[in-house]
């Protein structure tokens, strides 16, 4: 799961795909690892694509002799362009025992570099008509703009000076030290009186216990409180390090020139010194996770944690393995929407919950499927599982129907559409791509390969990644005295 954050238009959690994986002793679980033969195999199947809409999403890629990788995709269709920076770096990058760090140095980028006041960026860039964004996920870090097309130059500029000439002092680091506290303290779950913020604690607590023991997911992205107290100077630089252009890709998506959008990018960015190897790309993360040998349970209990409910995760294969897109039709078959088996089930015919979401996050090392379900009046977390719980054994045994698959493929497969109708949603799309599957281009393929998804398939990883004895619950519900709003 994913957090995108149009600066003009609030925050947003996209998909509630953070979840820990346990440690158990014993023999090592391959979910991990993506065998070459299986991404090759995705890869490959992600470029034919097969039925489905028809959608041009052109990718154009170069690279820089600093590491830099740039991605443009030209669109003249409206008078707008995008550019964002997508790093591959995040809280999964900590050193053990540093949790914390890495909220601290992206809440430090996103105030911009030292030429620019406090919230200086975000009033220059609306001044222009525009707007900014910004994404957190364990493995990325993302900053873009959003401007007319005349404002290239300037958004370009922009986000240089951010990779250029972000500075970390202890004045600095004290003053997003206060916000980060902020959000740390804020109640976790469903909204609630925690906003935003509680949302992020709700994906930290899934975290911690679908990935026990995996130090990259399980620690989760806001850090606690003491470990945000002991974060040093030296720390945050050596962390900045990762912010590089060796390990960032530069999207440039709109109305524009190509070559004169080069120009601009290597006149801006071409200076700017690698900090470590410029030569490749990102590897996938080669952690493993220990074997699960049973269902996990968990609480987030609090004050204004909102409405209680409870949410499940499975850890699964990580961004470049081939049953990724064959989750995301699973996640929609499950709890996609209204015609979705699960809202059916649990807010339909059983009254029991208000809202069912199933969500697939894809990450650099073990991915997460996960499922929220809001209860309504006295609902049982005991009895929701149990009915969860048997659902997917019936999705498993016998697979999806004809007329249910038909319409959890156009769902999965519309809503990445429907995602994607901004310049600037597209150019956090397409570095994401360039990050986690390693070229950009496939982006283009993923609505017909999702149309192309069988019913069998859907029941195979459904019986092979969401099984009982590898599911984890964490049950959300507001303290005695303050039921949530």
């Amino acid at each position: 799961m994913r957090v995108w954050r149009p600066r003009s238009t609030g925050f947003r959690v996209l998909g509630a795909a953070m979840v820990s994986f346990g440690l158990v002793v014993g023999a090592r679980v391959a979910v991990a690892q993506a065998p070459a033969a299986d991404v090759d195999e995705g890869r490959e199947r992600a470029r034919q694509g097969a039925g489905g809409p028809a959608w041009k999403l052109p990718a154009l890629r170069e690279r820089l002799d600093n590491g830099l990788r740039v991605v443009m995709s030209v669109d003249h269709g409206a008078p707008t362009v995008a550019v964002v920076v997508t790093y591959g770096a995040g809280a999964a990058d900590e050193p053990l025992g540093r949790g914390g760090v890495a909220r601290l140095v992206e809440g430090l980028m996103a105030e911009g570099s030292p030429a620019l006041s406090a919230g200086g960026r975000g009033r220059l860039v609306a001044a222009r008509g525009g707007r900014t964004s910004t994404l957190r996920s364990p493995d990325l870090t993302a900053h873009g703009v959003e401007l007319p097309s005349g404002e290239l130059g300037f958004a370009l500029w922009l986000e240089a000076e951010r990779m250029r000439a972000i500075e970390v002092d202890e004045n600095a680091l004290a003053r997003e030290r206060r916000t980060a506290l902020a959000e740390v303290l804020a109640p976790g779950g469903f909204g609630g009186r925690g906003g935003r913020d509680g949302e992020e604690a709700l994906a930290s607590a899934l975290d911690a216990l679908v990935f026990q023991g995996h130090w990259p997911y399980a620690h989760g992205r806001q850090g606690t409180a003491e470990a945000l107290g002991r974060v040093e100077v030296g720390w945050a630089k050596e962390q900045l390090a990762l912010y590089g252009p060796e390990r960032a890709v530069l999207s440039v998506v709109g109305d524009f020139e190509p070559a004169k959008a080069m120009d601009l990018v290597r006149r801006y960015f071409g200076a700017i010194a690698a900090r470590g190897n410029a030569a490749g790309e990102l590897p996938p993360r080669k952690e493993a996770l220990a074997a699960q040998e049973g269902p996990r349970r968990g609480g987030l209990h609090g004050r204004g944690v909102g409405t209680p409910g409870v949410v499940f995760g499975w850890a699964t294969p990580s961004a470049q393995h081939a049953d990724g897109l064959v989750l995301e039709v699973t996640a929609a078959v499950l709890g996609g929407g209204e015609g979705s088996r699960l809202h059916r089930l649990l807010v339909v015919e059983r009254g029991v919950a208000l809202e069912v979401r199933a969500d697939v996050a894809r990450r650099r090392g073990p991915g997460l499927f996960s499922l929220r379900v809001r209860l309504s009046g006295k609902a049982k977390p005991g009895d929701v599982e149990k009915l969860v719980e048997g659902e997917i054994a019936s999705l498993a045994a016998r697979g999806p129907s004809e007329v249910e698959l038909t319409r959890a493929r156009a769902w999965a497969a519309g809503s990445r559409l429907v995602g994607m109708q901004s310049s600037g949603a597209r150019a956090m799309r397409l570095g994401e791509a360039e990050q986690l599957l390693g070229d950009a281009a496939l982006l283009e393929g993923e609505p017909a390969r999702l149309q192309a998804v069988r019913g069998d398939e859907v029941q195979r990883v459904t019986r092979e990644h969401l099984g009982a004895s590898r599911r984890s619950g964490l049950e959300v519900r507001s303290v005695a005295g303050e039921e949530g709003p």
